[in-house]
């Protein structure tokens, strides 16, 4: 699974670290809950493998996105969907050296995708938005797909960008034509 995540999920990939790949090969199943009565959500459930009682004591790491449907009255326009807030799971490590999150020698916090099972609910706005990108991209791309990126079958260029790609943006909008495809069969419609 962390090659997974390494080789063909490049948004994912932008969180690992050194230090997580050891515990990412434990990584065997992601699943998704969806929460609709009293609150309105998802949680993702990333399953581990024995192996990784080595460096932590849970199975099973979650977090859960709140979201809010309705419109809120006291604004005056509806937006859609909000964020309310992410719940992520207390991990439990082994002793500090395990603790991919921390700096051994320092104890400080580090860059790590273990980070992402942290709760974000007083945060900056930006971030819990990212926080929720992220889930979402899991939700959406990654469970419903995971067979086919695993095997290789398909590939997630989507935030790759070079400035080569630039180049492509000036066109004649005079004679430009808009075109819808579908992944799956590769058959577009006109629009």
């Amino acid at each position: 699974m962390c090659t997974y995540f390494n080789t063909r999920v490049p948004m994912i990939a932008d969180m690992i670290e050194e230090w997580d790949e050891p515990l990412l090969k434990c990584l065997s199943d992601i699943k998704l809950q969806l929460h609709n009565q009293p609150i309105i959500g998802f949680t993702l459930e990333f399953h581990f493998n024995e192996e990784s009682k080595k460096f932590f004591n849970n199975i099973i790491l979650t977090k859960f996105y709140e979201l809010q449907i309705e419109p809120d009255d006291e604004l005056l326009f509806y937006e859609g969907t909000a964020i309310i807030r992410s719940i992520g799971c207390e991990i439990d490590w082994i002793n500090l050296k395990t603790n991919v999150t921390r700096n051994i020698d320092t104890g400080e916090l580090q860059s790590s995708f273990f980070n992402f099972f942290t709760s974000s609910t007083n945060i900056d706005d930006w971030k819990l938005a990212t926080d929720f990108q992220i889930g979402h991209y899991i939700r959406e791309n990654i469970i419903p797909k995971a067979i086919l990126y695993y095997t290789g079958d398909i590939f997630d260029d989507e935030y790759e960008f070079s400035e080569d790609d630039d180049d492509d943006d000036e066109v004649d909008d005079s004679d430009e034509q808009q075109y819808s495809f579908k992944e799956e069969t590769g058959e577009g419609e006109h629009l």
